[in-house]
């Protein structure tokens, strides 16, 4: 008998169980054996319908946060690592560029590395967690919700977020979030916000807003941007104004308050149907920020991009900076260098860039020189198991 393939009916369901022994030990101290144990249960109660629920989570033995030199004014912004936060957490964001978006700075006024925090080294304890996801051709609706235990000077600690997002025009997006923090009635962190993104061919445009309360100072934001094309030409342009007192510290990162900041950088983008090129961009830029606390000086910096795609699947990335520019109430002239490029060698990945820039030291308090330089291979030594090399160096005079 050929060609039979009987249908089966039913609901997907799974339930892991799992128990932990963690043993520390510390110089002049006894050792302390720990035991530990979760549970995590998912259900498709339909195939538009998601049930996620967790109780107890030990992430201990997921891999860590490459480490990152951050001599910058702003924290470094951690992507998620945990399998439970990760399925299905694209619903709880606002619209943005997804991997063509660096020019752009999103409102995440939901920050899921809030959840379960490090606290000098150690994870705040998640008491549990749920997450109900529903996707349709036109809907998309998701409810999460998780409780922490108190650690050192965290308290127990309640998040909620709630996304609804509506197709509309074939092949555009408007949508509504909300997430919230609660301790008690004088600790808590609420955002609301409202997002759209247009598309046209290759063209989008996202808007962005948010307000905020937190322990009953208020504020809001905006951000905007746009890529796409004016006949030849490719167009990307951003703009942002986060005023002074928006804050999401406990449930989202958007850290700059106060800033105001546009951009805007175009060029011609060639396509190539023979030769050793697939495409080519490249083009000048204008950045203009205004930092927070400042009301009279900007950093107008001009740039230049030169981005080619090589029919081998290699690229390159090369970026210049430079221009006037004030932060720390100090006035200097900013100037920076950025070269990246990454492809394959005999099918394994490889990438290496290094970046120069001349601008202020937040951690040391000064102007200085910094370079880094950076590399990256990965190994797949079966289609389900790869290993990845990863080197950093960084200096500064």
């Amino acid at each position: 008998m050929t060609d039979i393939n009987p249908q089966t009916k039913g609901y997907y369901f799974e339930l892991y169980p799992e128990g932990f022994v963690r043993y520390d030990k510390y110089a002049g101290e006894e050792g302390e054996t720990k035991l530990r144990g979760s549970l995590n249960f998912k259900w498709d109660i339909t195939p538009q319908t998601t049930v996620n629920t967790t109780a107890y989570p030990d992430f201990a033995q997921i891999e860590s946060d490459p480490f990152t030199l951050n001599l910058s004014r702003y924290p470094t912004y951690l992507n998620e690592r945990r399998p439970f936060f990760l399925e299905g957490m694209d619903i709880f964001r606002m619209s943005d560029f997804g991997e063509d978006g660096e020019f752009f700075d999103p409102l995440n006024i939901f920050y899921s590395r809030r959840v379960g925090k490090s606290l000098n080294g150690d994870a705040v304890p998640i008491l549990g967690g749920m997450k109900v996801t529903h996707k349709t051709e036109k809907w998309n609706f998701g409810i999460f919700g998780a409780y922490t235990d108190s650690l050192d000077v965290e308290p127990e600690k309640g998040f909620g977020v709630v996304k609804l997002k509506r197709q509309i025009l074939d092949n555009s997006d408007v949508g509504i979030l909300f997430s919230g923090s609660r301790a008690d009635k004088d600790n808590y962190n609420y955002a609301l916000g409202f997002d759209g993104v247009y598309r046209s061919g290759f063209n989008q445009f996202v808007i962005q807003t948010a307000l905020s309360e937190r322990n009953k100072k208020q504020g809001w934001a905006v951000s905007t941007g746009y890529i796409g094309f004016v006949k030849s030409f490719k167009v990307m342009a951003s703009s942002e104004v986060v005023h002074v007192s928006f804050d999401v510290g406990d449930i989202g990162f958007v850290p700059w308050a106060g800033t105001k900041k546009f951009s805007i950088t175009t060029g011609p983008f060639k396509v190539y149907k023979k030769g050793f090129l697939k495409n080519l961009f490249y083009g000048p830029g204008i950045v203009i920020i205004q930092e927070p606390g400042n009301t009279e000086n900007w950093t107008r910096l001009g740039c230049f991009t030169f981005n080619p795609n090589f029919r081998n699947n290699w690229s390159l990335y090369l970026e210049i900076r430079a221009g006037p520019a004030y932060e720390a109430d100090t006035n200097y002239f900013y100037r920076s260098l950025n070269i990246n490029t990454w492809g394959n060698i005999a099918g394994q990945f490889f990438n290496l860039g290094t970046n120069y820039s001349y601008t202020y030291n937040y951690w040391r308090g000064f102007l200085a020189d910094q370079l880094a330089i950076w590399s990256r291979v990965g190994y797949s030594i079966i289609p389900e198991v790869s290993l990845s090399l990863n080197s950093n160096a960084w200096v500064e005079w």
